[in-house]
C-alpha cells in the first residue's frame, strides 16, 4: 500500500514510557537478529546475522534518546531548529521503514568473548 512520508510527532518526542513503547513496537521479536544454520550449497554457513533494517532503526532511537539528554545545550548551538531536526529524525524512520537495506550484517566477537554486536 502506497504511503505518503507525514511527520508523526510521537517519533519525535523525548523519552518517555509512550515513546520508548512506540519506538519498540516498530523492532521484532528478537531484534533483528537471525540464527543461520545452513550447510547446504552454495555456501555453507553456521553463525548469527543481523538484519541491517532493524539496526538502522535501532540507531535511529538511540540517536534520538542521546539528542534528548542533552536537548537544550545541543540544540542552541545547531544552526537547525530542535522542530527541523525533530522532523529529520522521523524522516530517517521512515526511510529506513520503507526503503531499508536488508543486508543480513555478520555479528562480531572480540578476542574476551563479549556480547557479540553488529559492526556495519
Amino acid at each position: 500500500m502506497p504511503r505518503n512520508f507525514e511527520l508523526h510527532r510521537i517519533f519525535t518526542k523525548a523519552p518517555s514510557f509512550e515513546t520508548n513503547a512506540t519506538w519498540s513496537e516498530l523492532i521484532p521479536r528478537g531484534r533483528g537478529f537471525i540464527v543461520v544454520d545452513s550447510t547446504d550449497t552454495p555456501v555453507p554457513y553456521t553463525g548469527v546475522e543481523a538484519n541491517s533494517a532493524q539496526n538502522e532503526l535501532r540507531l535511529g532511537y538511540y540517536a534520538n534518546q542521546t539528542l534528548s539528554i542533552g536537548r537544550n545545550a545541543t540544540i542552541r548551538q545547531h544552526h537547525h531548529s530542535e522542530n527541523h531536526m525533530k522532523h529529520c529524525f522521523d524522516y530517517l524512520r521512515q526511510s529506513l521503514m520503507c526503503a531499508s537495506d536488508t543486508t543480513l550484517e555478520t555479528l562480531q566477537v572480540d578476542n574476551e568473548g563479549n556480547k557479540p554486536a553488529v559492526d556495519g
